[in-house]
């Protein structure tokens, strides 16, 4: 079964703490937890981290936070190469960074950079996100190796293809330097594999 660890903070303050946590198929105590107005309502059990004995039942979500390998919570905000959720649908976007949108005096509104392809290159696109100044979070837990060996592929992807577009002046000096750029990409990757 799918189990992952949160930390409880609902409403039952003695039992606040580390748990395990798994999602209810079917609430113990016969009740329904439909969704309401379209939001899903959905419940948790959660269970002793040591002994795996079920401890509660029912638990909100809402009432959790889930943490991630580190030790940390999940939703933390995210750091240039992480995984975040810009749309409600579609894949998950490699964060790039965050800034105050300033067009109106106090707008709302913060730009969120992200990397995207487009023809083979990386490069880096904004999207206005209506946050309030708040930061943005990880949407999946990567580790610090991770983001970098993400990065570096990215990069990797980007000197290939631009090399790709050089091959018909391979006396350009571009050539050369995104030639020596592709191998310092390819050695950090190497190490990062070691």
């Amino acid at each position: 079964m799918n189990t992952f660890v949160v930390d409880y903070h609902g409403s039952i303050k003695e039992h606040h703490g580390r748990y395990r946590a798994r999602p209810e198929e079917e609430c113990p105590h016969g009740r329904d937890h439909d969704a309401y107005l379209g939001i899903p309502d959905e419940r948790l059990i959660l269970s002793d981290p040591e002994s795996g004995i079920d401890v509660l039942y029912c638990v909100r979500r809402g009432s959790t936070t889930e943490i991630a390998p580190d030790g940390q919570p999940l939703h933390i905000p995210a750091v240039d190469g992480d995984l975040v959720q810009l749309s409600t649908k579609g894949p998950l976007d490699i964060f790039a960074g965050q800034e105050r949108a300033y067009r109106y005096g106090s707008d709302p509104y913060d730009q969120i950079q992200y990397y995207a392809c487009s023809g083979g290159r990386w490069y880096i696109h904004t999207v206005l996100l209506w946050l309030h100044g708040a930061p943005i979070t990880r949407a999946r837990y990567t580790s610090p190796e991770d983001r970098r060996r993400r990065l570096l592929r990215l990069d990797q992807e980007d000197h290939i293809t631009y090399l790709r577009d050089l091959r018909e002046r391979p006396s350009d000096p571009a050539y050369e330097s995104e030639a020596d750029e592709l191998e310092r990409v390819t050695q950090e990757l190497e190490a990062l594999a070691a």
